[in-house]
């Protein structure tokens, strides 16, 4: 039986009002269920593809979500090492905050954020405002959920930005 324990997401969505320069601040707190940072053995965090390996994927609990392409999450490192760091998903853009498109992309990466029984990061490279750019995976907790996306992968994975793009929530960007 899996350890199981619960984390309080909170984010505050901030909105222009449409009679004054006041903003107006809602927050929304969304109930996640993670499993603790699990220890990998060596090279099982790889991931194959044609043979060979790629970068290392690290387990990751989320903290809250910041955007509909970033979060802030604790990252395990293994060996009981672990840092928390802002985490941009590489290769897309979601709409501002300020929109109702960017509202239901942060909305919509919470909800599969919520759905995954472990999620994965990819590092790349830091951006230039030092926010860690990274390919992010999630593993669904029921593999055949009607509602869930189809997984690409070989591990049965499925990709975050992938998945915003497919439902238009994010555009492709590339630096």
């Amino acid at each position: 039986m899996k350890n199981r324990h619960t984390k309080l997401l909170r984010f505050t969505l901030q909105l222009p009002s449409s009679k004054s320069e006041k903003k107006v601040c809602v927050c929304v707190c969304l109930d996640i269920t993670t499993t603790p940072p699990k220890m990998k053995p060596e090279h099982e965090g790889q991931r194959k593809i044609n043979g060979t390996m790629t970068a290392t994927a690290y387990v990751v609990e989320p903290l809250y979500i910041i955007d509909g392409d970033t979060i802030k999450a604790r990252i395990d490192l293994g060996f009981g090492v672990t840092i928390t760091r802002r985490l941009r998903i590489a290769h897309i853009d979601a709409e501002p905050l300020s929109t109702l498109q960017g509202q239901v992309a942060m909305a919509t990466l919470a909800w599969l954020l919520n759905q995954a029984q472990e999620i994965t990061a990819e590092y790349i490279e830091d951006d230039k405002w030092g926010r860690a750019i990274v390919n992010l995976y999630i593993t669904p907790t029921q593999p055949h959920n009607p509602n869930f996306p189809q997984s690409t992968e070989p591990d049965s994975s499925v990709n975050v930005a992938t998945v915003l793009l497919s439902k238009k929530l994010a555009k492709p960007y590339e630096p």
